[in-house]
């Protein structure tokens, strides 16, 4: 796929739309599982829970399972 089909899909499927929610999901996702978010650049979070840092990039095209699955994974986490 050329550049420009990617750009014609992502603007076709209204992807870059949703970043703003997506961010705002993960966020709160991150914060009720007790992590500190250290930064964030685009779609990409650098969290931290006690003493481990850890970089996670949520995809543009994150769905509701996507976001089911982090925040289960999170929470069952041993830290």
């Amino acid at each position: 796929v050329s550049a420009l089909e990617y750009l014609d899909i992502l603007d076709a499927e209204k992807i870059l739309d949703r970043h703003n929610e997506i961010v705002s999901r993960a966020s709160e996702i991150f914060e009720s599982a007790g992590y500190h978010i250290l930064n964030r650049f685009g779609l990409y979070f650098m969290v931290r829970k006690q003493s481990y840092g850890m970089l996670y990039m949520i995809p543009i095209n994150a769905t509701d399972e996507y976001f089911y699955i982090l925040e289960r994974n999170l929470n069952d986490s041993n830290w």
